[in-house]
């Protein structure tokens, strides 16, 4: 379990080379940043931001994704 700080995605990248146990990020900060983003009117669509991170995570090496909030 990788948990969330700057890097993540480098850190996942990093591990997948060195193991092949599976990897998970916890529930990431993306989430929490994209929903007060969108709450401030600071033209973040919550809807396109969730899948993107999910998507970043799969192509860093993860090998479970987090819950995904509701939306």
């Amino acid at each position: 379990m990788v948990k969330p700080r700057p890097g993540l995605l480098d850190i996942i990248h990093r591990l997948r080379q060195e193991t092949e146990l599976p990897i998970a990020p916890t529930r990431q900060r993306e989430y929490a940043d994209g929903e007060a983003a969108a709450e401030r009117g600071l033209g973040i669509d919550e809807r396109a931001i969730v899948p993107e991170t999910l998507l970043c995570f799969k192509r860093a090496g993860a090998d479970l994704i987090p819950h995904v909030p509701r939306l």
